[in-house]
């Protein structure tokens, strides 16, 4: 156990979690154990990793990725309602290109009312900056 302190001790400043992670100790190698070398730890722990490997991880990795869609999808749903939102305010006939230069100076004020009116985050939205040079880009 001290080793395994002392390990995670030194290791703390590279591993940027709180919990520390698992540690499998065995012999990974086809011969057979030798007598009184803690058979059943070994065998154990193995028997840890390789469900670990088979089950568990392929499930985080699913985890992650339907995440990621989630956050994807949120992005096009903020995206819709900003574009939405501006060409709700921009005029029919003349001025668009007014109000366009208007409306990108005054970007937060749009990320406000569309985080009010779908009840929004503001760590939802982009930043503004690279919202503002996607649509100066667009134009």
């Amino acid at each position: 156990m001290r080793v395994y302190g002392s390990l995670f001790w030194s290791l703390s400043n590279l591993i940027q979690t709180t919990e520390p992670p698992r540690v499998y100790v065995s012999s990974f190698w086809n011969k057979p154990y030798r007598t009184g070398q803690n058979r059943e730890l070994f065998d154990e722990e193995k028997a840890d990793l390789m469900y670990d490997l088979l089950e568990v991880v392929p499930l985080q990795c699913l985890d992650k990725r339907v995440t990621a869609v989630m956050r994807r999808a949120l992005d096009v749903q903020i995206h819709a309602h900003v574009v939405g939102t501006m060409k709700e305010k921009l005029p029919s006939v003349f001025g668009k290109s007014k109000a366009k230069k208007e409306m990108l100076a005054n970007m937060d004020k749009i990320f406000g009312e569309v985080a009010v009116k779908y009840k929004l985050t503001a760590a939802d939205f982009p930043k503004q900056e690279d919202y503002v040079a996607f649509f100066e880009k667009s134009q």
